[in-house]
């Protein structure tokens, strides 16, 4: 058995796709899954699952949870490997200010690994003065002081511009899915 987490894209955020922790717990627990969490209220589940399970599931697991719970949601599936590879990727430009708001560093999760970085440079004309971005293969990391409110580059325009399903957590989050993953 491995431990995974499992990234729901859009839950709990503004008004809808609405649901509760013990919601997504019971959810998960039905379909097979052992040792279910959640971390925040925000779409994020750790399950433990044999590796040839979870990567069946995938895309019935979407399909379910829309006809039972009413979710629209793309799933992500995360290993305790990939975070701890998207967080050695963190910019070494950006470990401080990361370190001393850690809230204003979002780490952009790829569907499926984008191939070639230089759609990248279409992003930058979305920054403000006080942001920056990063861009692997599998991950965008956006510095934003002011928080993604305020922002111009929005998930719906990194995705049309890099053309990729995509679902952002925070820097603390990321580390708290680490810890949670070990």
């Amino acid at each position: 058995m491995n431990r995974y987490a499992i990234l729901l894209k859009g839950i709990n955020v503004g008004t809808t796709n609405r649901i509760t922790s013990s919601s997504l717990i019971q959810f998960f627990e039905r379909q097979g899954f052992n040792e279910v969490s959640t971390y925040l209220n925000s779409g994020n589940i750790i399950v433990c699952a044999q590796s040839d399970v979870i990567d069946s599931k995938i895309s019935q697991l979407e399909k379910e949870m829309l006809l039972t719970l009413s979710l629209k949601t793309v799933i992500f599936v995360v290993t305790s490997k990939d975070i701890d590879e998207t967080l050695t990727n963190v910019p070494k430009s950006f470990g401080q200010r990361a370190l001393e708001n850690p809230k204003a560093l979002n780490i952009y999760f790829f569907k499926k690994s984008i191939g070639t970085l230089t759609k990248g440079k279409n992003l930058m004309r979305y920054l403000k003065n006080d942001e920056d971005i990063h861009l692997t293969n599998s991950n965008l990391y956006y510095f934003c002081e002011k928080g993604l409110g305020e922002s111009k580059l929005t998930t719906r325009v990194i995705e049309k511009i890099l053309d990729i399903e995509v679902t952002a957590r925070n820097h603390r989050t990321v580390l708290a899915l680490k810890k949670r993953l070990s």
